[in-house]
Parts: structure tokens; C-alpha cells; sequence
């Protein structure tokens, strides 16, 4: 998000929490595929979680988000011996 309104802040945090929810259904829906050492790629943004700048608070959360959620699934899929 650049600059906005409240309003803009709302579009942008609701199409982050729509990436969010599509990125869970995905991993969710692959993991149970997985053969032995398989693995799960997500890509995202370090600048986003080490850099701040004016209008970027969604943007950063939802990068932040994504690459905590990825390291979370990870452990999740270890524990259960599903890496």
C-alpha cells in the first residue's frame, strides 16, 4: 500500500488476508502428497520483514506472515514425520 485512506488500509488488509488463506489451503492441501524429502517452496520478501517505509505496514505483515507460516508448517511436517 502506498499512501491511502482508511478505507484503501481495509482493501489492502483484506486482500492480504486473502493471500494468507489461499497460501494455508495450498500448503494444507499438498502436504498430505508429499513423498519422502519433499518439499514446499513458498517464495517471499526478506525486505519486507527487515526494511519499514510510509505505507508499507500491510505489505510487510503480509510478507511477515507468509514467512513465519512457512517456518511454522515446517516444523508442523517435521514433527509429524511428514519432511
Amino acid at each position: 500500500m502506498i499512501r491511502g485512506t482508511v478505507t484503501r488500509c481495509l482493501e489492502d488488509f483484506d486482500a492480504c488476508c486473502d493471500e494468507c488463506a489461499r497460501v494455508f489451503v495450498a500448503i494444507q492441501a499438498s502436504a498430505p502428497h508429499l513423498a519422502d524429502g519433499g518439499r514446499i517452496i513458498t517464495i517471499g520478501s526478506n525486505t519486507a520483514v527487515r526494511t519499514a517505509f510510509p505505507g508499507s505496514s500491510v505489505y510487510s505483515m503480509r510478507r511477515a506472515l507468509l514467512r513465519l507460516w512457512s517456518a511454522a508448517w515446517r516444523s508442523i511436517l517435521l514433527l509429524a514425520g511428514s519432511l
